[in-house]
């Protein structure tokens, strides 16, 4: 498995716009015209160019190759393989990518206040007393690392939100995490204080996860360049 990270850290000029729209395939290009905020335009093209250059660079998948279905849950997937799957995730400046041989999943949330009553209502029991458990100044970084964990479990599946996040538990006292109840078994989970101010987590069934994420540097991006570093 790889995990991959890139930052939105430049500004993004028409030119760049144009360059990047055209290496994503038409029904791509037509969501992302669709959105209203630039910045969320931004975000779901900069995944999408970085999905493609991974497949291109790191496994020799030709454009011609890279084709993409959904499944009735709306998960994407590589129509001419059946051996590599992938997952992507974007907020505030950041989007992430994960890859493998086994059905992934991943997350990526900037940490903001939030009320806390929305724990009630999407966590299970077992993970809403952990939270009620944890000192008011460490709430809001347990809340999102739980968050994270059962994010990137539902994207893992494959069925997103069709699966109640209150219907299974995360045991977060795990390394890396398991899944203790809920509709799929064989799933384990990992986090990662990636970058301060956000929370990345990853699941998947395989054994071995990455130690640190692979982050990528934007600007060769752009240029099909693959550039990364562990920081």
């Amino acid at each position: 498995m790889h995990i991959f990270v890139c930052k939105l850290d430049f500004e993004w000029e028409e030119h760049w716009y144009l360059k990047a729209l055209e290496r994503v395939d038409k029904q791509k290009k037509e969501r992302i015209l669709r959105f209203v905020y630039k910045e969320d335009a931004f975000r779901s093209l900069l995944a999408d160019v970085l999905l493609r250059t991974i497949l291109h660079n790191q496994l020799q998948i030709s454009d011609e190759d890279m084709v993409f279905g959904t499944n009735v849950y709306g998960k994407p997937y590589l129509v001419k393989r059946d051996d590599i799957y992938f997952n992507l995730t974007h907020s505030g400046d950041w989007v992430g990518c994960a890859i493998g041989q086994t059905p992934v999943g991943i997350d990526i949330e900037l940490i903001q206040p939030i009320d806390f009553s929305l724990a009630k209502r999407f966590f299970s029991p077992e993970e809403y007393l952990a939270l009620q458990q944890q000192s008011p100044e460490n709430q809001l970084d347990f809340f999102y690392g739980l968050w994270t964990l059962k994010e990137s479990y539902i994207k893992a599946v494959g069925k997103g939100l069709a699966i109640p996040l209150g219907s299974f538990t995360v045991q977060t006292a795990d390394e890396p995490p398991t899944i203790l109840t809920g509709l799929e078994q064989g799933y384990r989970c990992k986090k990662y204080d990636f970058v301060d101010g956000y929370k990345l987590a990853v699941c998947s069934k395989e054994t071995c996860f990455p130690t640190k994420p692979k982050f990528v540097d934007s600007l060769r991006l752009m240029n099909g360049e693959l550039i990364t570093r562990c920081d």
